[in-house]
């Protein structure tokens, strides 16, 4: 608390990262001294530039001691410059070289911050990857993702090591940062995903257990509730009925009820003009086969953004169908087009149109938002 400092550490800033984080913390509670005195390497401090702008406002008066292995020339030539041994020596007896063995009980660590982590869907996140000890040399570590589908992270698994360099200059101790980035999907699951970070050395690897929260909003537009009567469409005609849809959405598949399901059916989405079809927005595979299950849906793929407003939903069949249909008291905007073939590609625009109100079709959008 007082007004000098004087740092007991004989290698101050060894760890540069750490280092910087302290004085970044210090200046955030406006601690400046009058008077401040460390003890470091001219290699370290020569490398990491930025140690000494980050420290040097954190005093009025800032010394640094940096030593000396001898002051003489004969002080250095009794140096060994061996870390396995030492030189024993006395001017009037016989030198003697003690061998001296340190063994180094540093088990290497990868570090990863945070090691849990939570992300809500669509949002970007990310963590970090470092390592605990020096490790002498150039080394790298690999990343393994359980799900790199809902999770994805780069670099990407099996593509890209993190590779860290050893020595007082190298920075195995500066986090790397690994993105994540979840994607917005169509479901309502939150999904969860390991990824192990291993290599460098070290025994064990690290793990960071990610969880994507999930905000997804499914909604349907139409009438996908199956009526209990139904009408027949004939072979190829186009039948298409107004939606609104109210909110900014994906729309990831197109359905229809046929109670009973034989053949082939096509769908698409247009948006409305004056009350009527206009531009194609999406559309199915061609072909895709009625389920047996009475609904049956088609991908749109990919997934097309829906701005809010009136749409028409359009369907046709390579054969007659029944198709669920509503009571007289329920009515909707209807459309029916010339005929077009299974195997037509949609048009960009439907063409001439009979349009009128009449009873409803099971006919109805899949869409899903954030």
């Amino acid at each position: 608390t007082g007004p000098n400092v004087f740092v007991a550490d004989d290698l101050f800033w060894y760890h540069p990262a750490r280092s910087l984080e302290l004085a970044a913390a210090l200046k955030r509670r406006g601690i400046r001294k009058r008077w401040l005195l460390v003890q470091s390497r001219t290699d370290l401090v020569a490398n990491h530039a930025e140690l000494l702008a980050a420290w040097r406002p954190l005093a009025q008066d800032f010394d640094i001691f940096f030593g000396l292995e001898a002051a003489t020339n004969e002080g250095l030539s009794d140096l060994v410059k061996d870390t396995t041994s030492i030189k024993l020596h006395e001017p009037t007896l016989t030198d003697v070289i003690v061998h001296v063995e340190v063994p180094d009980d540093d088990t290497q660590q990868i570090v990863v911050t945070p090691a849990m982590l939570s992300i809500p869907e669509g949002t970007p996140g990310s963590f970090t990857v470092a390592l605990k000890f020096d490790p002498g040399t150039t080394v790298s570590v690999d990343l393994a993702n359980t799900n790199q589908t809902s999770l994805p992270i780069t670099p990407k698994p099996g593509r890209a090591a993190i590779t860290f360099t050893g020595g007082p200059g190298g920075n195995w101790a500066t986090p790397v940062t690994v993105d994540v980035d979840p994607p917005a999907d169509p479901n309502t699951a939150s999904e969860t995903a390991v990824v192990t970070v291993s290599g460098a050395g070290a025994p064990n690897p690290a793990t960071v257990n990610m969880t994507v929260t999930d905000s997804t909003v499914v909604a349907q537009y139409g009438w996908p509730t199956p009526f209990t009567a139904t009408r027949s469409i004939p072979p190829n005609t186009v039948v298409a009925y107004m939606i609104h849809v109210d909110a900014a959405s994906f729309l990831d598949s197109l359905g229809v009820y046929v109670p009973v399901a034989t053949g082939n059916f096509r769908m698409a989405l247009y948006a409305d003009s004056g009350g009527k079809p206009g531009t194609l927005v999406a559309s199915m595979p061609l072909g895709v086969a009625l389920s047996n299950t009475g609904s049956s849906t088609g991908d749109i793929s990919p997934d097309v953004m829906t701005p809010i407003g009136f749409y028409w939903i359009a369907v046709h069949f390579a054969q007659t169908t029944a198709v669920g249909s509503g009571p007289t008291t329920q009515l909707g905007n209807q459309c029916i087009f010339s005929p077009l073939k299974l195997g037509d590609a949609w048009p960009t625009t439907l063409g001439p149109a009979s349009c009128t109100m009449d009873v409803l079709l099971n006919l109805w959008t899949n869409h899903y938002h954030q």
